[in-house]
């Protein structure tokens, strides 16, 4: 689920993960 993808991505980026955030924000929001 895209929902999930998110979550986990904004996770991910509050725990010093910013290059996945951009990865999955990306085609996510495209």
């Amino acid at each position: 689920r895209p929902d999930r993808v998110l979550f986990r991505n904004t996770r991910a980026a509050v725990q010093g993960f910013p290059e996945r955030k951009l990865a999955a924000s990306g085609p996510s929001i495209d």
